[in-house]
């Protein structure tokens, strides 16, 4: 069975409600999936992430079993910024004030998001399959690009910090 020692719950935002599995011990870890995936995207890391963390793996709205609210004209209920809202109130609703986030394609880029609009929130961040582009407020962010010798490039986890 997948995820056989995580738990599944459903957290209401206030906005949406998002279904998660979380589990493991130790500081938090969120993981976003990306498109079109859901959380069971990690299904054969997180039990080994789950020995060093408490990981929390959810939905992103309009995705699985989360919400999949109506449209507007701008776009703005399937935003990145709104998906940042939701896993704030998500890591809020398991009793976690700061924590590490990694994720994949789309979710790396509600990843950045959340790391931009929530700095105090985020200690780590790990995107995949992105490089951070646009402007964002709050003024400048420092990226540092890293390679891995293969031609693919990461951004530094300990550097989305605002200056």
């Amino acid at each position: 069975m997948l995820l056989e020692n995580f738990q599944m719950r459903t957290i209401d935002t206030g906005e949406v409600k998002i279904r998660l599995h979380y589990g493991g011990e130790g500081p938090p870890l969120l993981l976003l999936h990306g498109h079109p995936q859901t959380h069971m995207m990690w299904h054969r890391i997180a039990p080994l992430l789950a020995e060093e963390f408490t990981v929390v793996m959810p939905d992103l709205r309009g995705y699985g079993d989360s919400s999949k609210p109506e449209t507007t004209s701008d776009h703005a209920t399937y935003s990145k910024r709104a998906m940042a809202r939701d896993q704030i109130a998500v890591m809020k609703a398991l009793g976690f004030e700061q924590f590490a986030v990694a994720g994949h394609d789309r979710g790396a880029r509600c990843a950045y998001r959340l790391a931009l609009d929530f700095p105090e929130a985020v200690t780590r961040l790990a995107v995949l399959d992105i490089i951070p582009t646009g402007k964002h407020s709050g003024g400048p962010v420092r990226i540092s690009l890293q390679s891995s010798g293969d031609g693919s490039l990461w951004r530094s986890p300990t550097t989305c910090r605002r200056e």
